[in-house]
């Protein structure tokens, strides 16, 4: 019978590396104060509690109003048809959005990569006895901490979301914004040189509808504006911050395959135990296909962080654990009471 290891960050804080996202948020705040300004601006101060899941709720309709705020617009009522000094401000509006969604993508990934390059390989102790190298590792992280410290075979470790060392090259932003041929990266990300799968994967679990795009994106007082050049400027232009918030979901759909895959080389699975996973909604789909896909009872051991945590992840996990598993919650701080 066989073992699957599942590992959350929990798994590296517990080995003492510096890998919430409070750490990831003083790392952006040294690395490009322009991004984690942008980020405390448009997120607010409670955007690191939850990283992740408040990509999908930062306020771009704040931040479109800003950025026309700025701009000077035509004051002639029922001005129609490109009017010069609307086009131009629109052109300018979407120059500024564009840069935006440029900081909270290619940016914010490079931060992400560059974050993780550095905390990879911090931790020089390990403290789990329970691992005897017949297990399966699937993990959540970007490091490489079990092959690190516990020297576990590459060939039984799958990481879902990718690790660091994956990459293969940057995005070529210039060229994505400045072709003539422009085709937002979200809807084709190989349209700037960057094969996705080697990215990091991170994001939001939000409804699939995006924000309502205003019905009036130019100041109300131009009320007839549907033909002009300006408001289809416009338009463009929230379509592309919009993008964003598509691009910017975690989409477990495209993962699942390749996690099928992976579980189909463990033979014989009666055993999960999940170390440092807050078992959180966006993540909650993973959790569900392993519990359909092995038919059989389970028996799951699960770690809690913290006893004030260990109420949420017992909701968490009854998601998933079905009426014929076992299941038993540890707390991560007694790693010696995990056993084979």
């Amino acid at each position: 019978m066989s073992r699957l290891v599942i590992v959350g960050n929990g798994f590296d804080m517990a080995h003492r590396i510096k890998s919430s996202y409070f750490d990831f948020r003083d790392f952006v705040q040294t690395n490009d104060p322009d991004l984690h300004a942008l980020l405390l601006r448009l997120g607010g101060s409670e955007f690191w509690w939850d990283f992740e899941e408040n990509l999908a709720k930062l306020d771009l309709q704040g931040l479109i109003d800003r950025v026309q705020d700025e701009q000077i617009w035509s004051d002639r009522t029922g001005a129609t048809y490109d009017n010069r000094q609307d086009l131009i401000s629109a052109g300018w509006v979407r120059r500024d959005l564009r840069s935006t969604v440029r900081q909270l993508t290619g940016d914010l990934s490079e931060n992400l990569r560059q974050w993780i390059e550095q905390i990879d390989g911090q931790a020089t102790t390990p403290i789990f006895t329970c691992f005897d190298g017949d297990e399966y590792f699937l993990s959540f992280n970007y490091t490489s901490t079990i092959e690190h410290l516990y020297g576990h075979s590459d060939q039984r470790m799958f990481y879902i979301h990718n690790k660091v060392g994956d990459f293969a090259r940057s995005f070529n932003w210039e060229w994505c914004f400045s072709s003539n041929e422009y085709s937002s990266y979200f809807n084709n990300p190989n349209n700037c040189g960057q094969d996705p799968r080697l990215d990091l994967i991170y994001g939001h679990a939000a409804p699939t509808s995006k924000p309502d795009i205003p019905l009036a994106p130019v100041p109300g007082y131009l009320t007839d504006y549907d033909f002009n050049a300006a408001y289809t400027e416009l338009t463009n232009a929230y379509n592309e911050l919009y993008d964003f918030f598509d691009s910017s979901r975690k989409r477990t759909c495209d993962v699942m395959p390749k996690l099928a895959a992976y579980l189909q080389t463990v033979p014989s699975l009666d055993e999960v135990l999940i170390i440092g996973h807050s078992l959180s909604r966006v993540d909650a789909p993973y959790f569900e296909r392993i519990a359909k896909w092995h038919p059989a009872p389970l028996r799951y051991t699960i770690t809690y962080y913290t006893e004030a945590n260990r109420s949420t992840t017992v909701i968490n996990a009854d998601k998933f654990i079905r009426p014929c598993d076992e299941v038993e919650f540890i707390d991560l701080s007694q790693p010696n009471r995990l056993t084979r």
